[in-house]
């Protein structure tokens, strides 16, 4: 539930991007919850929803986030940031 909240606050501010995980996943990237090109700063955002409960991301979660972050930089050919968001 805190995902659709997110989404709906992102996306009313910047452009929604889907990302087949099937696509990151043959890659060897990290499914993505939330991606967002930004107008403003022209930059893409991965935004990773976490609950109340788990307000934290694993070592193993942040390589395959930050192995998405690398590949939609390369494939976009813009700056891509992630933000944990609880």
């Amino acid at each position: 539930m805190a995902e659709l909240a997110f989404s709906k606050d992102i996306h009313h501010n910047e452009i929604p991007v889907l990302i087949s995980s099937l696509s990151l996943r043959s890659r060897g990237c990290g499914q993505l919850d939330i991606v967002a090109f930004s107008k403003k700063s022209n930059r893409l955002n991965i935004f990773e929803v976490k609950s109340f409960k788990q307000k934290w991301v694993s070592a193993r979660q942040w390589r395959r986030l930050r192995k998405s972050q690398e590949f939609l930089s390369l494939l976009f050919n813009c700056e891509v940031s992630i933000t944990i968001c609880s």
